[in-house]
């Protein structure tokens, strides 16, 4: 509202300086004293009496359009972030891994990911309760082509160390894909966490379809 009063108020003192009339250019020249008594008749229709000046040049001034009356237009808020964009609760609709059972995908595709700020819950419902089953803290670079996501597993047993999930996404509007590579188990048995499992993680991949790596594609049902 102020730049709109703002504009008013200018059009309104421009207006009012244009209507104001320019009393230098009214005729101030008095009859010649060498005109005689005898020319009185002929002067009824003075030569003065339509002055050059009646129309005067001022009233259409070159600033009609004031540059104020015609604001710039205002930068653009700033797009909203992935991070934002990925905050929610997100359903598992498919999972496609080459070599894995389909017993392990049937689970894989049971369970559902909550994106709270910068931490990843994995979670499955069961009779009624929500059970985590894995939570891991997470980074995104969407400058990058394909656009990244690193996760880091968190609450691990004392002594061990997960190694970093790196993946690629991507996100449009409620549906989210996913592509991470899979996991090798170089020692130990990851059912037996006194083993201490040693895991090692495969290259960040390329593409959606990279040979060796798990698919997963999500849709958004909970903001």
């Amino acid at each position: 509202m102020r730049m709109r009063i703002g504009c008013l108020l200018a059009i309104l003192a421009f207006g009012m300086g244009c209507n104001q009339p320019n009393m230098e250019t009214t005729d101030e020249t008095p009859p010649s004293s060498s005109t005689t008594a005898a020319a009185t008749t002929t002067a009824s229709t003075p030569t003065a009496s339509t002055p050059t000046a009646s129309t005067p040049t001022a009233s259409t001034p070159t600033a009609s359009t004031p540059t104020a009356t015609t604001p710039t237009a205002t930068t653009p808020a700033a797009a909203e972030s992935d991070l934002e964009k990925i905050q929610g609760v997100w359903k598992i609709e498919s999972v496609g891994m080459e070599g894995a059972p389909q017993e392990v995908i049937d689970q894989i595709e049971s369970g559902m990911m909550r994106m709270s700020g910068a931490k990843i819950t994995w979670f499955a419902v069961v009779n009624g309760k929500e059970q985590v089953l894995q939570e891991s803290s997470f980074t995104l670079d969407s400058r990058s082509s394909p656009k990244s996501i690193t996760m880091t597993e968190n609450k691990l047993p004392a002594g061990e160390k997960a190694p970093d999930v790196p993946g690629i996404y991507e996100l449009e509007g409620d549906q989210l894909k996913l592509c991470l590579p899979t996991a090798d188990v170089k020692s130990g048995d990851l059912d037996d966490p006194a083993s201490k499992p040693e895991i090692s993680m495969g290259e960040r991949p390329k593409t959606f379809m990279a040979k060796g790596c798990g698919n997963m594609v999500l849709r958004r049902v909970k903001s």
